[in-house]
């Protein structure tokens, strides 16, 4: 009995151990199977989620630390239409180089090899202008309208204005200190006769450098122009009033009028209203000035004068005279130090021609690079414009922002003994040349988001017109332009290419270096902004107008 008993319990304990253990192992099915069905579907997201670009991260909520350009989803932050970086035009308006550059050129290398100062350091009044000369000169720049008559005076090509008769302009001729063409004019000039007068009156015959506000009977209003009135012209009141020498002659050289006066013009019979005439100066006496013609640069500070011919009238005060030698073979060779194998692959006879051929393919070199690169601002000022920013990632933000400050800091470090008053200043006067006070935290911000709007368009078209690189193809990418990057490096310290098992260490150092100044994720993107910038261009039609 009892050992049935006993069996009796023994066998409801194992019951129950049983019942336990099937329960447990139920539990365990009913668990492991709603685990399956949730790795299923989670599996199933990510794979739809991955073809859609979009990242585990993301899918779960997490913001990426950085964005991976070439496979996250840049979709939702940016996006820009076809139509906007392809098939467009890019107009080049960069001159192409002549033989006005080519002198240019030389002036400059006979400027710099120029000997000591002639008589005795003196200044000349007569002594023709050479290359390496210093010439003190005064100057006004103009415009000329469709007739070859005087538009309209550039008063920033101007320096009789500010203070004449005691300050001309000192001028380096080979200097390159002015527009191309300008020193080139003043070669084989000699000083003028004339004189510039800042005060008392104005007297008939002048020639008269005010600045006027006026309007024309058609409503068009010059505020605060620059005006030239020649008084020995007998035309001159057809173009500036009746009376206009008596009105002139009212007023003191210097002091502002601002009286208004009305005076009509007899031929056309339309009047001119002026509210403000102050005469700066007056050339008396002979009148005859240089007239040097040369042209704006295309990134000229107006934008109004980019690309367009000026012409100066030119007076040359004094010259300082310097020992100037002749272009010609000898100088080349023995003086610029350069050798007929040299020179053999460029066209003329002897050594100055061809170095002439020399500085002409430097010249389209460098204008080449000039229109590249222009070609690439105005490309990127278009899909700037045009590109949607949805939004931008707060992270990448984030981070970028703090890389800026922690730069900016080491920087007003650097300058402690400038004396900001503290790192606010720094960043207003310094940095974004605000006023104090200025937010500078907005711009930069801005700064900021500009980069990251950069970035994300050039990848957005990368990866829409299938540019990216396979792991080999980037790899090979990487290499050269590791190895381009080397070699410009060694050039600028004047340091000679490594060979073989040498090359490889001194490439690898180089790399290393590269790296922890950038920063890997920055030398991968100027890899492929070097890579894949051509490709994008070649979606533009670029426009060459610049004339030859």
């Amino acid at each position: 009995m009892e050992n049935n008993e006993i069996l009796s319990e023994g066998t409801e304990t194992e019951k129950k151990r049983s019942f336990k253990t099937v329960v447990s192992s139920t539990w365990f099915i009913i668990t492991a199977s709603i685990t399956a069905v949730i790795l299923l579907v989670a599996v199933m997201v990510l794979v739809s989620a991955n073809k859609n670009g979009i990242t585990i991260r993301e899918v779960f909520g997490f913001e990426p630390r950085r964005i991976d350009y070439l496979n996250d989803n840049i979709d939702k932050y940016i996006s820009i239409e076809e139509s906007d970086y392809k098939g467009y035009d890019i107009n080049i308006d960069l001159r192409k180089p002549d033989s006005l550059d080519v002198d240019n050129k030389v002036i400059q290398a006979l400027a710099k090899n120029k000997g000591g100062t002639l008589y005795n350091g003196e200044y000349q009044e007569k002594k023709t202008v050479n290359a390496g000369d210093r010439a003190f000169v005064y100057y006004s720049g103009y415009i000329l309208d469709e007739n070859g008559n005087r538009a309209y005076e550039i008063a920033a090509a101007n320096n009789f204005i500010d203070s004449a008769s005691d300050a001309p302009m000192a001028v380096s001729v080979g200097g390159g200190g002015f527009v191309l063409g300008f020193e080139l004019g003043l070669i084989g000039k000699t000083p003028s006769k004339f004189k510039v007068i800042n005060g008392g009156t104005v007297e008939a015959g002048d020639i008269v450098y005010a600045t006027a506000t006026y309007i024309e009977e058609s409503g068009l209003v010059y505020d605060n122009a620059l005006i030239r009135i020649d008084l020995s012209d007998p035309e001159h009141e057809n173009r500036w009033g009746e009376n206009i020498i008596s009105t002139l002659q009212e007023k003191r050289i210097g002091l502002i009028n601002g009286d208004p006066i009305t005076l009509t013009c007899p031929d056309t019979k339309e009047n001119i209203t002026y509210t403000k005439i102050t005469v700066n100066y007056v050339i008396r006496g002979e009148y005859s000035p240089i007239v040097i013609e040369t042209h704006f640069p295309h990134d000229y500070e107006d934008a109004s004068l980019r690309n367009k011919t000026v012409y100066y009238d030119v007076f040359i005060d004094k010259v300082l005279c310097y020992e100037t030698p002749e272009f010609n073979d000898d100088f080349v060779l023995n003086t610029l130090k350069m050798t007929n194998e040299q020179l053999e692959a460029y066209e003329g006879v002897g050594a100055a021609e061809k170095c002439r051929s020399y500085y002409m393919s430097e010249l389209l070199k460098e204008y080449e690079e000039n229109r590249n690169a222009y070609a690439e601002e105005i490309m990127w000022e278009r899909l700037s414009e045009r590109a949607n920013v949805k939004k931008y990632p707060e992270r990448e933000v984030d981070l970028i922002y703090e890389d800026y400050l922690y730069s900016y800091n080491l920087e007003y470090a650097r300058q402690s003994e400038v004396g900001y008053s503290g790192f606010d200043q720094f960043m207003t006067s310094s940095v974004f040349n605000m006023q104090d006070g200025a937010d500078w935290q907005s711009a930069l911000l801005e700064v900021v988001h500009n980069e990251i709007k950069e970035k994300l368009i050039f990848y957005y078209i990368i990866r829409k017109e299938g540019l990216e690189l396979d792991d080999e193809a980037y790899a090979e990418t990487y290499r050269r332009e590791l190895e381009l990057d080397f070699a410009y490096y060694l050039k600028q310290e004047g340091k000679d290419i490594p060979v073989g098992d040498e090359y490889e260490k001194a490439l690898l150092e180089y790399e290393k270096e590269v790296i922890n100044y950038y920063g890997e994720d920055f030398y991968r993107d100027s890899v492929y902004y070097n890579y894949a910038l051509e490709k994008i261009m070649a979606f533009a039609n670029i426009i060459d107008n610049g004339e030859a």
